[in-house]
């Protein structure tokens, strides 16, 4: 009995020492770094094809930022292939950084050199101004794509003051596309005939090259073509080619550039030109600088006195500084100087349209006369309209209003001017709301009053 207790006790005492080396072989684990009860989660890998899944819906939930961190997690996994550096690029201008997107896209033409890539490219050399890399990335293009009008355009523009020749060739290519061929046909017409006449001198070329630009509201360019007529005039003759410098500031101003210093140079190498001068008195009504603009004008109008566009600007000059009664005499003189050359009367006629009102019935009575010798202009027709609607005469102003509209469907005027009665009356207002819309959409002299009419209905 006694040994039968004794082996029960050696039995129980082997159990407890198993036990206890047990728990002491777990506590090292649980308190061993890195693993154990103790240790941190472990976070498990995504896999490249995971990263993948994620880039794509992201891309389709339009976060440009959570897909670019897939992007550059799976670069670091495996290393920058020429598609990643794509896929980055285009999440970096989603994101608003052109300089990484820039980056990027150069990378990923290691591999790839189709026309996209490479439009993206110049496009971004373009809005930085780097000229030189804007053409060479449109040459790329037109290695990959020789067809492709839009590089041609652009690498066109960029050649013709420079190269024009060579510049003549890519807008021929260009003018084939509707969407460049107004453009490009003009500058390349202004290349061919100052190539065929021998009284134009090579820093005149660049000139002319620039005031067509102008007309198609190329202004990156043209600045170029007006700064290097300046560069060739002082090369040859020594002196500035002051009408070059007014209009790079001209140029400048429309991109949002002060071109004041450019306009001061021209002035200073001709202050007799009349030109200069006009184009300052732009510049200043650009900047609405009112006042510094009539000043301007005025010096113009004094060293050409038989200019009447000079008259009219003039007369425009004093209207936006809000002395209507010397707008008026300007414009009638314009009219006067050219014999009533139907560009002025309208002109004048324009003016009673807009400033009937403030005029009184002396405004509204020039209108009117003002329409018998332009009985189908829709914009003075319109302005008679309003402007009788606004005095009293309401239904003679809605029929001029809905007569300027019968002529013209979409004279912007006409429908602002019928949303405006369409809303006084306060019935179908849903098709004021729709004219003004169709205003509002366009640019035209009536898109801002359009824009804040429909913000406070």
């Amino acid at each position: 009995m006694m040994r039968h207790l004794k082996l029960k006790s050696r039995a129980v005492l082997f159990a407890a020492l198993l036990f206890f080396v047990l728990i002491m072989v777990i506590g090292a684990v649980a308190l061993s770094p890195g693993g154990g009860l103790l240790a941190p989660a472990v976070i498990p890998t995504i896999s490249p094809q995971g990263h993948n899944v994620a880039i794509a819906s992201n891309q389709r939930q339009n976060r440009p930022v959570q897909a670019l961190y897939h992007v550059e997690a799976l670069a670091a996994r495996a290393g920058w292939t020429a598609d990643l550096h794509r896929e980055a690029g285009d999440l970096w201008e989603r994101i608003g950084d052109p300089e990484k997107a820039l980056f990027h896209r150069l990378q990923a033409t290691s591999q790839y050199n189709d026309a996209l890539l490479w439009r993206q490219i110049a496009e971004t050399y373009v809005d930085r101004r780097e000229w030189g890399h804007a053409a060479d990335s449109m040459a790329r293009i037109l290695e990959a794509e020789p067809q492709n009008t839009w590089a041609s355009f652009h690498l066109g523009m960029l050649r013709a003051p420079f190269r024009p020749a060579e510049a003549e060739e890519y807008l021929r290519q260009a003018a084939l596309d509707p969407l460049y061929n107004r453009a490009a046909r003009a500058v390349r017409v202004t290349i061919i005939e100052a190539r065929e006449d021998a009284t134009i001198d090579e820093a005149r070329l660049p000139m002319l090259v620039g005031l067509t630009m102008t007309e198609h509201d190329l202004w990156p360019y043209a600045e170029l073509a007006f700064d290097h007529a300046n560069t060739l005039a002082a090369a040859i003759s020594e002196e500035p080619f002051a009408e070059a410098l007014a209009y790079r500031g001209l140029a400048q101003d429309r991109q949002g550039v002060d071109g004041l210093d450019s306009m001061v140079a021209a002035v200073q190498a001709d202050p007799n030109n009349a030109q200069i001068r006009y184009l300052l008195a732009l510049h200043f009504r650009y900047t609405e600088n009112y006042d510094a603009s009539v000043n301007a004008m005025v010096q113009a109008v004094q060293l050409a006195p038989e200019n009447p566009a000079l008259y009219a600007e003039l007369g425009t000059a004093y209207r936006l500084a809000g002395d209507l009664e010397q707008a008026e005499a300007w414009l009638q003189a314009a009219v006067a100087t050219s014999n009533s050359a139907p560009e002025y009367v309208r002109l004048l006629g324009l003016f009673y349209a807009d400033e009937a009102l403030n005029m009184g019935y002396n405004g509204v009575t020039a209108l009117d006369e003002t329409l018998t010798m332009l009985p189908d202009d829709p914009d003075v027709l319109a302005g008679l309209g309003w402007a009788q609607f606004s005095t009293g005469n309401r239904e003679l102003g809605r029929s001029q209003v809905d007569q300027a509209l019968e002529i013209v469907p979409d004279n912007p005027r006409a429908m602002y001017y019928k949303a405006r009665i369409i809303l006084f009356d306060g019935v179908n207002t849903d098709v004021a709301v729709r004219l003004l819309e169709d205003v509002a959409a366009t640019d035209n002299d009536f898109t801002i009053e359009a824009q804040r009419l429909l913000a406070s209905l």
